[in-house]
């Protein structure tokens, strides 16, 4: 099951979903026996897609960030603090993140309401909510 990017991208598959996991813009596979819960966030910055990983800091450390990715994780950007942004690109001097991993994790966490990665809304073809069904659909068929 392909889930395409919004807009004029929409010919690039943002996630594909199969039986060994979730394909992540044709590039990162994530197994779904490293996805803890996959759920719709909402905060001060806006709503989105999150992915809740049972050992992010390892998934996340074999997988860096890539450049223009629609994926959004602690690790999104490691510029010095005056040039961070949070994750959704709004700069606010207490969303900063810490550079020390385990606290960044714990920062994004915060901030996102408990996701490690994050797809914000307006990159998705349909609301959060109902992208975060069909996965869950998806993964309860596999068993």
């Amino acid at each position: 099951m392909k889930i395409p990017a919004r807009g004029v991208l929409r010919r690039t598959t943002l996630l594909e979903l199969g039986p060994d996991g979730i394909l992540i813009e044709e590039t990162d596979q994530l197994p779904w026996s490293e996805v803890e819960q996959v759920g719709m966030f909402e905060n001060e910055f806006g709503t989105g897609l999150g992915f809740r990983l049972i050992d992010a800091l390892a998934w996340l450390d074999e997988h860096p960030p890539r450049r223009y990715s629609r994926v959004n994780s602690a690790f999104s950007t490691r510029a010095p603090a005056g040039q961070l942004s949070d994750l959704f690109g709004l700069r606010k001097a207490e969303s900063i993140p810490p550079m020390e991993e385990s606290a960044r994790l714990g920062w994004a966490r915060r901030i996102t309401g408990g996701w490690d990665l994050t797809i914000g809304a307006s990159e998705l073809p349909e609301p959060p909510a109902e992208i975060a069904r069909k996965i869950a659909e998806f993964r309860d068929s596999l068993a």
